[in-house]
């Protein structure tokens, strides 16, 4: 199924091809991001990591800042 990532960091929009049933996790690490580095939105909602990709739906990934 596909779905449309925004990812902010790199200020762009790519759809992304995932398997039914495939979980936020599976969709980040497809994507090259870890689930403890980034926070997924779903309109203006946070996605757990866990929960289910919903076909043809549009997510919104932010890079968290890290560090000291």
């Amino acid at each position: 199924m596909k779905v449309t990532v925004n990812l902010i960091k790199e200020s762009k929009v790519v759809e992304v091809e995932v398997d039914e049933g495939s979980t936020i996790r599976d969709l980040l690490k497809k994507i090259g991001y870890t689930p403890q580095g980034s926070v997924v939105l779903r309109g203006n909602t946070p996605v757990p990591e866990d929960e289910r990709v919903r076909s043809n739906e549009t997510l919104t990934v932010f890079l968290v800042a890290t560090g000291g």
